[in-house]
């Protein structure tokens, strides 16, 4: 039996959904907006496995620590909603307390602007894992995806 640990960032901006979620999903961009926080390395590079860029497609993220994960992008669906599943192949240690992961990033227009907020739910690899992987990422991983955000906007 295994856990879930929930996390999410949400930020506002003047821009409008659209420029926001091509901005957010910009794969040649998205390094200038993770940085990282703490022990969670920045992203480095972003490439499509598959082309173009749509749902059912795959990318590849490599991260400062010199980590490659693959990305299943489950839905692309401009400017609403963007989600992607990580099934498994994260670097040690964090590969021994994460199984996968699922991330649904959403947009929606305001009067003069847009909210948008991403989620990420980590699969664990054993429910003790949450001692130690839910402050991790509770606390660093949505730091670092707030200022992700707090970039973009």
């Amino acid at each position: 039996m295994s856990s879930v640990v929930h996390t999410h960032a949400e930020a506002l901006t003047q821009s409008p959904a659209e420029a926001v979620f091509d901005i957010a999903t910009d794969s040649s961009r998205f390094h200038q907006f993770f940085t990282g926080f703490g022990p969670i390395p920045g992203v480095v590079a972003v490439t499509w496995l598959t082309s173009p860029p749509a749902r059912g497609g795959k990318r590849s993220v490599k991260t400062a620590d010199g980590a490659t994960i693959e990305e299943n992008v489950v839905e692309l669906a401009r400017p609403h909603s963007h989600h992607y599943e990580i099934p498994g192949g994260f670097p040690a240690p964090f590969s021994w307390l994460v199984r996968s992961a699922q991330a649904q990033w959403s947009f929606a227009s305001t009067d003069g602007g847009t909210r948008f907020r991403w989620d990420y739910s980590f699969v664990l690899t054993h429910p003790l894992s949450a001692l130690i992987a839910g402050p991790l990422i509770k606390l660093f991983f949505r730091v670092a995806m707030q200022r992700c955000l707090n970039n973009i906007a």
